[in-house]
């Protein structure tokens, strides 16, 4: 850096923890949807494969699992809170309100458990 540059905000080091470290909220997300991927999708993965379909039940159950809608805001924009109890986010437009770290963590999840 050019000694006198001072850098535009944007540039400046962010308070944000490194992706590298999850936090208990992510872990708690991350575990929900490990543990819904070796209970409802890995029984039936290989079913779906040869059918070429998603299974009704997987679908429904990502629904009430709140995994469905995971980009989608609970509020304004902002997490409004994972309640680890049932599983599920607060509800205001219909999405689960995950981060994009949460949602990328779900992603993996289900497709570790669709993998034969």
């Amino acid at each position: 850096m050019k000694p006198g540059f001072d850098p535009p905000l944007t540039f400046q080091m962010s308070t944000f923890a490194p992706l590298t470290q999850l936090s208990d909220l992510d872990l708690s997300v991350r575990d929900a949807a490990r543990e819904f991927a070796s209970t409802v999708v890995e029984p039936v993965a290989l079913k779906m494969d040869e059918e070429g379909k998603l299974d009704k039940a997987v679908l429904k159950g990502m629904f009430d699992a709140g995994l469905m809608g995971i980009e989608i805001p609970v509020s304004t924009g902002y997490f409004a809170g994972f309640r680890p109890e049932t599983n599920r986010c607060q509800e205001q437009y219909g999405g689960s309100g995950f981060t994009f770290t949460q949602s990328c963590l779900v992603i993996e999840e289900l497709a570790k458990g669709a993998v034969l």
